[in-house]
C-alpha cells in the first residue's frame, strides 16, 4: 500500500500564478531601488545647469581606469566652465581615502565623509596654476567626486551637484 499524497485543491497552474504574484512585488520592488550605477545618471545634464545657472552639454559618460569606475563631463557652450563627476560605486571608501589633492578640508554634513580642495592640485609644482577645485564624498561602499573648473563658488556648486548625486546613491 503506497502513502496518500494529498493534493493541493488548485490545480498546479494557479499554485505558480500566485507564487508568481507574491514573488512579484520583491522583484518590482527591488529594480526600482536599484542605485544608479554610472556618473551620467548619478548627475544628470539638469542637475549641473541648475548648480551652474546656465547651459551645458549632453553629459559625456566614459568609463573609468577599472570597471568599477565611471565618469561624466558637462561642460558650458561658452566654454566658461565644466564639470567632470567620477563615480565609484564599489571602491568608494578606498577611492576617498586617496584623495591625492593638496590641503583638503573637511565638509560637514555632506554623506558620510567629505573633502573638498579649492585647487585640484597635488603638490607644490601644480599648485601654481588653476586646475579647478575638486570635491569628495563618501556614502557607504561609494565615492563621488566633482571636479569643477569655472567661476563662482566651487564649493557650493561643487556641493549641490554631490547632493543630487547623493540622493540617488
Amino acid at each position: 500500500m503506497s502513502p496518500k499524497v494529498e493534493r493541493s485543491p488548485l490545480p498546479h497552474s494557479y499554485r505558480s500564478f500566485w507564487s508568481l504574484l507574491l514573488l512579484c512585488p520583491l522583484a518590482v520592488s527591488s529594480a526600482v531601488a536599484a542605485p544608479a550605477s554610472d556618473a551620467c545618471s548619478i548627475v544628470t545634464k539638469a542637475d549641473v545647469e541648475a548648480a551652474l545657472g546656465k547651459p551645458v552639454g549632453a553629459g559625456e559618460p566614459m568609463k573609468g581606469p577599472s570597471a568599477d569606475i565611471s565618469t561624466c563631463d558637462y561642460r558650458t557652450s561658452d566654454g566658461s566652465a565644466s564639470v567632470k563627476v567620477r563615480l565609484s560605486p564599489k571602491l568608494g571608501a578606498s577611492e576617498h581615502a586617496a584623495f591625492p589633492f593638496k590641503d583638503p578640508r573637511p565638509v560637514p554634513g555632506l554623506g558620510e565623509d567629505a573633502k573638498f580642495a579649492p585647487n585640484a592640485a597635488t603638490d607644490e609644482d601644480t599648485a601654481r596654476f588653476d586646475l579647478g577645485s575638486a570635491l569628495s564624498v563618501r556614502k557607504g561602499k561609494a565615492a563621488i567626486s566633482i571636479f569643477y573648473m569655472g567661476g563662482g563658488d566651487r564649493l557650493a556648486i561643487s556641493r549641490a551637484i554631490a547632493e543630487k548625486a547623493l540622493a540617488r546613491l
